[in-house]
């Protein structure tokens, strides 16, 4: 978002209007910028955020409840099957 101010050309009112974000919190980002760049010599500063990958659900949980309040979860069918009915024995 400050990259985006910058080549903005609008006062920071002005974006933060734009943008919908609150005045005091472009105030904020701008000083906590201005302040890393100081202290680290002005080099590039590292990213406050990283990229990450959620993986997706391979499969399915199923669920078995039993009557006597037992509740069975697990993605293979087959093999809550045979849990139930080895539980019945």
């Amino acid at each position: 978002m400050l990259a985006s101010y910058d080549g903005s050309g609008l006062t920071r009112k002005g974006f933060a209007r734009r943008e919908g974000v609150a005045y005091n919190t472009l105030v904020y980002w701008l000083k906590q910028r201005r302040e890393r760049s100081q202290a680290g010599g002005g080099g590039e500063s590292k990213p406050l955020f990283d990229e990450v990958t959620v993986p997706t659900c391979a499969a399915s949980l199923q669920e078995v409840c039993l009557p006597d309040g037992l509740v069975l979860r697990g993605g293979d069918a087959q093999s809550l099957a045979a849990l139930v009915k080895a539980l019945r024995c």
